[in-house]
C-alpha cells in the first residue's frame, strides 16, 4: 500500500511541475511574441530584410492566421471581389490567408496595423491574427 501511496504522491508533484512549466512557457512565448514584434518593427523602419550578428542570422516575417466568422457571407464577399475561386466546399484557410496578404501588401499602413489594411466589410467577415516569427539560425 506505501508504494501505492508513493506513486500517487509522485504522481500529483509531477503534475503540479507541469501546470508550472505551462505557465512559465505561456509567458516566455509572450515576451518572446513582443520582443519579434518589436525587432520586426524596428527592421522594417530601417528596411532590413535580413541581419547577421555574432554568428547569427536574423531573418524576420509575419505568419498570419486567418478564420471566417461567417462562411456564408465571406462566400458571398469573395464572389462580389473577383476571388470566387477560394470558395470550394470550404474555404480553404490557407489560399483565404494568401489572398488577404495579398490585399494587405496593396496597403501603405504600417505591416502591424492590421485593421487599416484589411477593407472594412471584409474586416466583419474573418479574424486575422499576426504571429511575428523570428527565424534565428548560427552561422
Amino acid at each position: 500500500m506505501e508504494d501505492l501511496l508513493t506513486i500517487i504522491r509522485i504522481l500529483f508533484e509531477l503534475k503540479e511541475k507541469k501546470k508550472n512549466l505551462k505557465e512559465m512557457l505561456k509567458e516566455i512565448e509572450s515576451e518572446i511574441d513582443e520582443l519579434s514584434f518589436l525587432l520586426i518593427e524596428k527592421m522594417s523602419f530601417l528596411e532590413l530584410k535580413s541581419l547577421s550578428h555574432e554568428n547569427l542570422r536574423i531573418t524576420p516575417s509575419i505568419n498570419m492566421y486567418i478564420s471566417s466568422r461567417n462562411e456564408e457571407k465571406l462566400k458571398t464577399y469573395l464572389k462580389q471581389n473577383g476571388a470566387e475561386w477560394l470558395i470550394k466546399e470550404t474555404i480553404p484557410a490557407s489560399s483565404l490567408r494568401k489572398w488577404v496578404k495579398d490585399i494587405m501588401e496593396e496597403q501603405e499602413e504600417p505591416v502591424f496595423n492590421v485593421e487599416q489594411r484589411i477593407p472594412e466589410d471584409l474586416r466583419e467577415l474573418v479574424n486575422v491574427y499576426l504571429k511575428p516569427v523570428v527565424s534565428i539560425r548560427k552561422l
